[in-house]
């Protein structure tokens, strides 16, 4: 299996699967690339409970496992002794205090996080590095009969929910004035968009 998939996937394309197959019937808005929690989304979801949906879109392996290195994983909590290795590698000459980092299951303010990602790339040894709290979506390509028969070869996507995200029972739904405002940005990028 490769470990980066082919060029039919971008994050357009893969971002449409997902809003044609998997968020259209409890979801008021879609927003891609976004930072309206703070940390960067590829896919911002609004719920029509006003809880928030994130998913990172995922084209290769090592951008995949480069994610939880990602700040949004991370808080960070007192400060503790530099740990021993690390005096060298950020150049320091005697023993500082650094603040600890503690990890998150879910990103700040989202209810549900999602990984969607090519199915050729994927590997169930991928499931452990992540949190254990996120879903994971895959997407294969797909072909009707009438295709086949007329070599059309117009691409498909079958989306495929391989693990279910679990919720984050403390992301408290945003209000309504924030569900405008990215109501309002998702219209402005389609009318800039159209008008390109």
């Amino acid at each position: 299996m490769p470990a980066v998939a082919g060029p039919q996937w971008s994050e357009r394309s893969i971002g449409r699967a997902i809003f044609e197959q998997a968020f259209t019937r409890k979801h008021v808005v879609l927003l891609p690339n976004s930072y309206f929690t703070g940390y960067e989304t590829d896919l911002l979801i609004v719920r029509s409970d006003l809880r928030l949906v994130d998913i990172e879109i995922k084209r290769s392996r090592s951008d995949f496992r480069a994610d939880q290195y990602k700040d949004k994983w991370w808080k960070y909590g007192p400060y503790v002794p530099c740990p021993e290795g690390r005096m060298e590698k950020w150049g320091l000459t005697h023993p500082r205090m650094v603040p600890s980092k503690i990890s998150r299951e879910w990103p700040v303010k989202i209810w549900k996080h999602y990984y969607a990602l090519p199915a050729e790339i994927w590997t169930p040894e991928l499931e452990a590095e992540v949190s254990q709290k996120s879903g994971i979506m895959l997407l294969s390509e797909r072909y009707s009969d009438e295709q086949i028969r007329h070599h059309s070869w117009e691409q498909s996507v079958n989306l495929k929910i391989y693990r279910q995200a679990k919720p984050n029972r403390d992301a408290k739904p945003i209000d309504a004035g924030s569900a405008i405002e990215i109501a309002k940005l998702c219209n402005a990028r389609m009318w800039s968009a159209l008008g390109e």
